[in-house]
């Protein structure tokens, strides 16, 4: 069985930035894509900044950008314009995430695109899509975090998540998009657009919610819901050392093994998991897990059946699941995409610096040294 990766071979041209975009070639990069991202000469991906004036440290940017040549150019420039369409010609997939428009005023339009270059697939990740009343504004993950739905159900404050969920899974949606038109493609020969709407892919986050609105009529209130505090058995409680467990016990069978395993058996055995019971159940269990300390409920962590977790800080996360989650290597700290493939990545590079492998990419494409060294002095790479 060959251990080469499915998509070797294949090469994107990454004009993206900050987090959705540099995630996704990310995993295309792991499941073997030869990513050439490319940034402004003088800017660069914003990401290249966050954190360094506290830490003197890319991490956040080194984690996107492992394994990935570094191009610069200044695209939008008329002048370029033949630069960047031998760049599209080398290239299989490309990724963008600017607001819709910003394309089309450089010349690379929908149709442009697909006339110029029949077997690309290039895939557009916006706030709300190309198309629309919303699609012109501007736009973060809290704002699609609070148009889907999502931002309602986090608390009765509907407060920020600290995470971007919406982000995330543009990401992998508009991953889904380009595997499948690259399949399309072996059997029509022709390539597509993928426009991914980071609102539209935080839905499927609420569809337990929906389902319930639409079939039932049932509003969820945030933290009374089957999911976000409603059951005692599904729920977050706070140790004796004032630390937080995830109790995870959806089905009964799995509360009934952690009723065993906890020694609650003659509190809770005979007590039905019903509603008329649940402020009785999460008094017991809020009693419990005041009298124990995150370390004498370690045996509970352990066990297979009991459902029931710490819940880590980031920092814990790095520091008790390095070689799971995350790996070092070169002093440098990544982490690992989850694509449930045998093969991987023999080797990991680190993230390119601004422009570092110019030479390479443009000569490979058919570029002189001569004329690369002249773009130098124009201030176009």
């Amino acid at each position: 069985m060959s251990n080469a990766l499915p998509l070797k071979g294949i090469r994107v041209l990454d004009l993206s930035g900050l987090l959705p975009g540099p995630l996704l070639t990310l995993y295309l990069s792991d499941l073997g894509a030869e990513i050439w991202k490319l940034e402004h000469p003088r800017l660069g991906d914003g990401g290249r900044h966050l954190f360094k004036k506290i830490t003197n440290s890319t991490s956040y940017f080194e984690m996107l950008h492992r394994n990935k040549k570094g191009i610069t150019l200044h695209w939008k420039k008329p002048e370029t314009f033949p630069i960047l369409k031998k760049l599209l010609g080398a290239v299989d997939v490309l990724v963008e995430g600017f607001r819709p428009g910003t394309l089309e005023e450089a010349g690379l339009g929908r149709e442009f695109l697909l006339d110029s270059f029949p077997r690309l697939v290039f895939a557009s990740l916006t706030g709300y899509g190309k198309e629309g009343k919303d699609s012109k504004f501007a736009g973060h993950d809290l704002n699609y975090m609070a148009l889907s739905g999502n931002l309602h159900q986090t608390s009765r404050m509907a407060k920020p998540v600290g995470f971007q969920m919406a982000d995330v899974s543009g990401s992998l949606h508009a991953l889904s998009g380009i595997l499948a038109l690259l399949y399309q493609r072996e059997k029509t020969s022709r390539g597509g657009e993928v426009q991914i709407s980071m609102a539209l892919s935080a839905i499927p986050f609420q569809i337990l919610n929906y389902g319930a609105f639409v079939g039932a009529g049932l509003e969820p209130i945030p933290e009374e819901g089957l999911l976000d505090g409603g059951l005692p058995n599904y729920m977050t409680y706070q140790t004796k050392d004032g630390r937080h467990v995830a109790l995870g016990t959806l089905e009964e069978p799995f509360f009934r093994a952690f009723v065993h395993l906890a020694g609650l058996k003659d509190q809770l055995e005979y007590l039905p998991l019903e509603k008329q019971n649940f402020p009785k159940i999460k008094s017991i269990l809020k009693e419990y897990f005041q009298s124990n300390t995150l370390e004498d409920l370690k045996p509970l962590f352990e066990s297979s059946e009991a459902c029931l977790t710490p819940v880590l800080s980031p920092s814990e996360v790095v520091e008790q699941r390095s070689g799971m989650d995350f790996f070092k290597q070169n002093d440098n700290l990544y982490f690992r995409t989850n694509l449930g493939l045998n093969q991987s990545q023999d080797e990991f590079c680190k993230a390119p610096m601004l422009g570092e492998n110019n030479l390479e990419v443009y000569t490979t494409i058919g570029f002189s040294k001569e004329e690369i060294e002249n773009w130098k002095e124009k201030k176009w790479i």
